[in-house]
């Protein structure tokens, strides 16, 4: 399901992105960039248990980008970037 998605970012997600080291944020905002061509891209993995979740590595997997598509609205919604310990903890639905 290639071409133009429309991209949110949760304020959470951007709080998060304010605190990453500056190489992980550069990785992040290229990645996010991806999302809206490609949001089901070949490193994405789809969480178990919330349908249509997805995350992906950053920072040599010391990271996690999670986000929502809702291929309905053909939207995209960044809702978390954290370091790995810190990614799943209370996720619902981001």
């Amino acid at each position: 399901m290639r071409g133009s998605w429309r991209l949110r970012i949760s304020e959470e997600a951007e709080r998060d992105m304010e605190r990453l080291p500056r190489r992980v944020k550069l990785e992040a905002v290229d990645l996010i960039d991806s999302l809206r061509e490609d949001p089901f891209q070949h490193n994405a993995e789809e969480l178990r248990r919330n349908d249509k979740v997805y995350r992906i590595y950053l920072g040599g997997k010391g990271y996690r980008l999670i986000y929502r598509v809702n291929d309905h609205k053909r939207e995209v919604l960044v809702g978390r970037i954290r370091p790995r310990g810190e990614a799943y903890k209370g996720l619902r639905n981001p």
